[in-house]
């Protein structure tokens, strides 16, 4: 199982960095994607940054059950934007949210599969709560060390 939670966790966050790196970078894909989205680009740059860190928490395995609930939290909200977006230049948004679900339902399977495949959400949750205190605290730690 530790080998099916490193490919999952491995595809889906290379997924989302090529994704947010070629917004970031591409001025033109992120003017396209804000049109469509009717939202502004900054936005695009925001949701962007934060797929980058849950992909670098997908890539370390210490904090990947966060990145996967990261990711599924993410895609369901894409697929919202998708479903309210407007279509521009011959492309529907629409179209996108079963992709979407499924990039959900890989985050949600790599979390649970990182946490030892509880039993229960509230398991699953409590997990994630651990790797983000720890995560906050090694971010307090870091912080700390270069002042």
């Amino acid at each position: 199982m530790k080998k099916l939670e490193w490919v999952l966790a491995v595809a889906l966050g290379a997924l989302l960095l090529v994704s947010a790196l070629g917004r970031i970078v591409s001025s033109d894909a992120r003017g396209d994607m804000s049109d469509a989205l009717n939202v502004p680009g900054w936005f695009l740059i925001l949701v962007s940054l934060w797929e980058i860190v849950i992909a670098i928490d997908l890539f370390l395995p210490r904090f990947r059950i966060l990145g996967g609930v990261g990711a599924a939290v993410t895609m369901i909200g894409a697929a919202l934007f998708n479903l309210l977006g407007d279509t521009v230049n011959d492309t529907n948004p629409r179209q996108f949210i079963p992709v979407n679900i499924v990039l959900a339902l890989v985050g949600l399977g790599v979390a649970w599969l990182a946490a030892g495949r509880p039993t229960s959400i509230g398991a699953l949750v409590s997990a994630a709560k651990q790797q983000l205190r720890g995560q906050i605290g090694e971010v307090a730690e870091t912080a700390a060390d270069l002042t």
